[in-house]
């Protein structure tokens, strides 16, 4: 079967920036900007830093001598730079089932007023703003999936589903496939929520799946100011 050229190529999640996340994050050697963490007793040369100055680190990995960090500004609303940032809990959703993404886009919901002496309408108001998001099917249940979705701990050799989890709000990222003459794209949501259920059956001819449902969510600055979430762009690579 010839390799398909269109469809989702990949989707990447991390909690949505519903606070300041600003401060020093792990990234590759060869990130414009990195600084080589150096012992706290060491004199730092030009692109090196002090572990001890390395404040607030934000990573998720233990921070180490010889590591790379960079600061990295993530305010309150933020979109998340994935390909920047290492040490983020994030999660990169690849094996999509084909022609599972589906867009849940619902208009907004009116309510037509009419009055006596009219065969029109005398108004319409709009009784819900209506929702946008989309939803889709992995085949991806490793164990970074049941830790990332489901919130399971890894006990052993086991996973063990926990008492209570809630899934925050997530910062995606989806690439697209070229469309024939159309470029592939990047989406970018800033806050949308999510909910994961399992699926489908396991037998000779499929697996089973998680199922992904994503809904946008307003997103605000830290004046509480609602600001745009959601972007694209052409890939250029």
């Amino acid at each position: 079967m010839a390799k398909s050229d269109y469809g989702v190529k990949y989707l990447k999640l991390a909690p949505a920036a519903e606070k300041d996340l600003s401060g020093y994050y792990q990234v590759d050697s060869t990130t414009t900007g990195a600084l080589k963490v150096v012992a706290a007793n060491a004199t730092p040369g030009e692109g090196e830093i002090k572990i001890t100055s390395v404040t607030p680190y934000k990573s998720a990995k233990e921070l180490a001598v010889n590591d790379y960090v960079k600061e990295v500004s993530i305010p309150i609303g933020s979109f998340i730079d994935f390909d920047t940032i290492v040490g983020l809990p994030t999660m990169t959703v690849e094996a999509i089932a084909k022609g599972s993404f589906q867009h849940t886009d619902t208009p907004p919901s009116v309510t037509n007023v009419e009055i006596e002496d009219s065969d029109d309408y005398y108004a319409t108001i709009e009784t819900d703003n209506g929702s946008k998001g989309f939803t889709l099917q992995t085949y991806d249940k490793s164990e970074k999936a049941f830790k990332y979705f489901l919130g399971y701990v890894k006990e052993g050799d086991k996973l063990r589903e926990p008492i209570s989890f809630t899934l925050p709000n997530q910062c995606v990222e989806i690439r697209t496939l070229e469309q024939g003459s159309n470029p592939a794209k990047i989406y970018r949501f800033a806050r949308m929520s999510l909910r994961v259920t399992s699926s489908g059956t396991l037998g000779k001819e499929t697996f089973p799946t998680f199922t992904l449902e994503f809904t946008k969510l307003a997103n605000y600055d830290a004046n509480g100011n609602e600001i745009s979430g959601a972007e694209w762009e052409p890939v250029t690579d």
